[in-house]
């Protein structure tokens, strides 16, 4: 059960930051949004690994939470600039189909999930999928644009891939692997400002913002890899994938957005999917 409610909860912490930082996206360059947001989440990682007091983990960890970090950083720059020019409610269910990439990499690392949470996997997936589509009145604003899309996709590929390789670090040590994790994504993005003659200038208020999105998200992170160190990497995988119903209730709560008849239904298969996962 553990696995189960640490999934959740990181699914509604990147919900948060997600809708945080995707209208953050539209304001401001998206390498400065990601450089400060996950700065502020190492350092808070940082500060828990230290109070651990337990040293860092073997090579293998090391070498796969990097791996992932790097993967990570050019996931989280594609996501963002697809929100930035696309609308949420598109890109928001082709990222969470990243769930995929894990589910199957636990099936094939082994693991054989009850035919109950099977079932759950498979209708919280479609959940995921019908509550992030947006209402498309008289035709209009159907889809986003075909570079958003292109950059959802490779976004949801290179999630995957990178929650698989922080959950091989996280057997070894949750903890330290979201801490190399994260201190790669943070070099990887800053050399790449530094490349491109890029500083990172934003207003006071708006960086507060992006600090709240960096310490969201590196906690949403370390309930990920602590649930996948614990549990099925192909239920926790997909638990953590339904950031989507958080991210569209916001949108509907703050920006005003209304949740169509297929997105009801979204929400009424991803809670019951949740409810299988559980029982199995």
């Amino acid at each position: 059960m553990l696995p189960v409610l640490l999934a959740l909860g990181a699914s509604l912490f990147w919900g948060v930051s997600d809708f945080i930082g995707g209208v953050q996206s539209r304001r401001w360059p998206v390498l400065t949004i990601v450089l400060i947001s996950q700065f502020a989440g190492l350092l808070v990682v940082a500060v828990v690994v230290l109070a651990r007091g337990v040293g860092p983990p073997g090579l293998e960890a090391i070498v796969a939470a990097t791996s992932a970090g790097l993967v990570g950083a050019l996931a989280l720059a594609a996501f963002f600039r697809a929100f930035s020019i696309g609308k949420i409610s598109v890109v928001a269910p082709i990222v969470a189909t990243s769930a995929i990439v894990p589910m199957v990499g636990g099936i094939v690392q082994g693991e054989r999930p009850a035919s109950l949470q099977l079932l759950g996997i498979a209708t919280a997936i479609v959940g995921v999928v019908l509550v992030s589509r947006e209402p498309s009145p008289a035709g209009r604003g159907r889809r986003s644009s075909r570079l958003a899309i292109v950059l959802a996709v490779t976004t949801a590929l290179l999630f995957g891939l990178a929650l698989v390789g922080l959950d091989i670090g996280a057997d070894d040590d949750a903890y330290w692997s979201v801490l190399v994790f994260r201190s790669a994504t943070v070099t990887a993005i800053a050399a790449a400002m530094l490349a491109l003659g890029r500083r990172p200038t934003i207003t006071r208020t708006d960086g507060r913002l992006l600090v709240l999105v960096g310490i969201l998200d590196v906690t949403a992170t370390l309930m990920f890899a602590v649930a996948a160190s614990k549990g099925l990497l192909s239920v926790v995988g997909v638990l953590s994938s339904l950031f989507p119903v958080v991210t569209i209730g916001l949108a509907h709560a703050r920006l005003g957005e209304r949740l169509g008849s297929t997105q009801l239904l979204g929400v009424v298969l991803a809670l019951l999917g949740i409810a299988l996962i559980a029982a199995g």
